[in-house]
């Protein structure tokens, strides 16, 4: 009974997805693991980012099995580095994309890149979705598309084709 009050106070405080809150009752349904005293551990040894949603959502995965402790510090490490306000799942995506065979620092700066190379009016994060979008489908055309996308609406309302900047080796794999 401790651990489901535990789990609702977490869910409505963090805003915990339905199926994250669902699976967590289900594995701490067993009177002998203490909800908490886990989340509190793990919690704190997320110490790279500021966004405690984020943190909650990895500590979350990681107590539903879904992530590795060392894997949720190293999404932590990649909110941190990507210093954008990023969306918890988005993070989570990113990282499960890349972060196998990439340092954090490494996809920040390909968030970066991404960034300088998608045409803005006023600064460059005004395009930030469209460069989550492409970092996440990780091809060069979908960088063409966001470029495109970004020139037609900003620079060129013709839909002026423009090269993707040397950007095929970033998401090659």
């Amino acid at each position: 009974m401790e651990n489901e009050a535990a789990i609702q106070n977490c869910r409505v405080k963090y805003k915990i997805p339905l199926t994250d809150y669902s699976a967590l009752l289900k594995n701490y349904a067993a009177a002998d693991k203490n909800f908490q005293k886990d989340f509190d551990n793990i919690f704190s040894k997320l110490d790279k980012s500021k966004d405690d949603f984020l943190k909650a959502y990895l500590t979350v995965k990681t107590l539903n099995g879904d992530l590795t402790g060392e894997d949720a510090q190293k999404f932590d490490a990649l909110a941190s580095e990507i210093g954008y306000p990023l969306d918890k799942e988005d993070i989570f995506i990113i990282g499960s994309r890349y972060l196998k065979t990439q340092t954090p620092k490494d996809v920040a700066f390909t968030l970066d890149m991404i960034l300088k190379r998608i045409p803005y009016k006023e600064i460059k994060e005004e395009n930030l979705g469209l460069a989550v979008k492409t970092l996440i489908k990780g091809s060069p055309e979908s960088l063409e598309e966001s470029i495109t996308v970004a020139y037609t609406k900003t620079v060129n309302p013709r839909g002026r084709k423009t090269d993707n900047g040397g950007l095929d080796a970033v998401f090659k794999q």
